[in-house]
């Protein structure tokens, strides 16, 4: 700035005495046009440009500067050390605790606003983040999150006749089954496809004879941990037991890889959404839906009140076994009973208010 304010000072000089200013401000006015002078170049050349250049050339920026930077980290480390333990010491005199290495690092709230930005911004597509997003939630299920309830579990029986099998597995598009003896609640192994037709092909037989391993884990296994498993052991499919040993439901490999990318469908099956937006903040939701995908996906804030699904929560909220038709308030949104299987609430109708009532409404 000094510098600049010189070579100003003879230029200001006529400027000022012709329009009468005293000469004891032509070296404030030239100090402060040099400073901003100064500053707008430091920004533009030594911080815009530089960061635009390298957002367009990364890769070749990168690798021009990181034997600079490497040597540049060494040569000035024993400096960086004792002034980061002299901030330290002073943090400690004022008990406050230093930042640790760790605390510095990016939390998942952090990088999911960072993945929200860039999706916003264009730089990743809309199904880059949820992919990403999705697998932050994987490692907060439960295998009782995915499992197929037990009152919809297509299994075989050893105690039925052969043929009542071979229609069960004709009838469905599975290529592996459960095999029970008695009840779901005694499954002693699992059935494939190819070894149901081998053993038909020879007049039939008895199931256990072609019985595979099956796995069996605690419905509050991390399914992130039961993946593993599933690599580890080579299945695909796994017994998942409540804590009295009675089957909860079945999961497959597929309804663990499904919470990654999205359901998959294969050429026998008709897509069925969970959650079917019907128009005017009206969703058709399957009973079996997940509060916490609900929220996640959907933005349908309900507490779960102990529940997992909102079938569950349904049922628990009333208290008894609703029938067709029937009303439930939650706070700001409206629940109606559309479909019932049985006991069993099968279909939501979730009437939700506009985001602005919503933010409003106090939760129930």
């Amino acid at each position: 700035e000094p510098v600049f304010a010189r070579l100003l000072e003879p230029i200001l000089g006529p400027l000022f005495h012709a329009l009468g200013i005293p000469g004891k401000a032509i070296h404030v006015v030239a100090f402060a046009v040099a400073y901003a002078l100064v500053s707008a170049l430091h920004i533009v050349i030594g911080e815009l440009a530089p960061k635009s250049w390298a957002i367009q050339r990364p890769e070749a920026l990168s690798l021009g500067v990181a034997y600079p930077l490497h040597w540049f980290y060494w040569l000035f480390k024993p400096v960086i050390l004792v002034l980061n333990g002299a901030a330290g010491l002073l943090l400690r005199l004022c008990r406050i605790q230093p930042a640790s290495e760790s605390e510095l690092a990016h939390s998942e709230e952090e990088l999911r606003m960072i993945l929200t930005a860039s999706g916003e911004s264009g730089i990743l597509k809309d199904s880059e983040v949820d992919l990403v997003k999705h697998v932050f939630e994987f490692a907060d299920k439960r295998a009782r999150d995915i499992a197929v309830p037990r009152v919809d579990m297509v299994y075989l029986d050893a105690a039925w006749p052969f043929e009542r099998n071979l229609k069960i597995a004709s009838t469905h598009s599975f290529t592996r089954f459960p095999l029970c003896e008695g009840d779901a609640d005694h499954v002693i192994g699992m059935v494939h496809v190819k070894d149901l037709l081998q053993l038909a092909q020879r007049g039939g037989g008895d199931l256990r004879s072609i019985a595979r391993e099956i796995l069996t884990v605690p419905e509050t296994k991390p399914i992130d941990a039961l993946l593993r498993e599933f690599q580890y052991r080579k299945m695909h499919m796994a017994v998942v037991l409540d804590e009295y040993g009675g089957t909860t439901g079945l999961a497959t490999l597929e309804d663990v890889l499904e919470e990654i990318v999205g359901e998959i469908y294969d050429e026998f099956e008709e897509p069925s959404p969970e959650v079917q937006p019907l128009g005017d903040y009206r969703f058709m939701v399957d009973g079996k839906a997940l509060l916490s995908d609900l929220k996640t996906d959907h933005a349908i804030d309900i507490p779960p009140n102990g529940a997992d699904t909102i079938g569950g929560f349904v049922l628990d909220k009333m208290g008894a076994i609703p029938e067709r038709g029937a009303v439930l308030e939650v706070g700001p949104y409206r629940l109606e009973v559309a479909e019932m299987d049985g006991q069993r609430v099968r279909k939501v109708l979730v009437v939700a208010p506009p985001p602005e009532t919503a933010a409003a409404s106090p939760e129930a």
